[in-house]
């Protein structure tokens, strides 16, 4: 009521702007994705123990955020940005449209994952 008025107005100042926001903001989500021009990227939040390398989850999580990313995928571009594992990523790339999603993504072991993933 106060500030959707106010983002769209802003958003047909620009060509294609983006979003940024996390995970834990999903309440917005529909709103912002029935934004003509609007890309959304969102963060999947994670920490990562400095001692141990192990990355926690904080907040909701891809397989939790499946039907919400399918939903503005439906409506406009997607750029999803986190510590990713290969279950995430098979999972992002068994049930999201790839035309206009991007998974901006930072892994522990980047040499498996290029050779799962790009050696194919």
């Amino acid at each position: 009521e106060f500030f959707l008025p106010n983002d769209i107005r802003l958003c047909e100042a620009f060509d294609r702007p983006f979003a940024h926001l996390h995970a834990s903001a999903r309440q917005h989500f529909s709103d912002w994705a029935d934004i003509p021009n609007l890309g959304l990227q969102c963060v999947i939040d994670d920490a990562v123990l400095p001692e141990t390398h192990e990355v926690l989850p904080i907040g909701p999580q891809l397989v939790e955020l499946l039907p919400d990313f399918k939903r503005i995928r439906e409506k406009t571009s997607l750029m999803l940005y986190g510590f990713w594992d290969e279950a995430r990523i098979d999972a992002a790339l068994a049930e999201l449209s790839p035309g206009g999603l991007s998974l901006d993504i930072r892994v522990m072991d980047p040499d498996a994952i290029r050779e799962r993933y790009l050696s194919a």
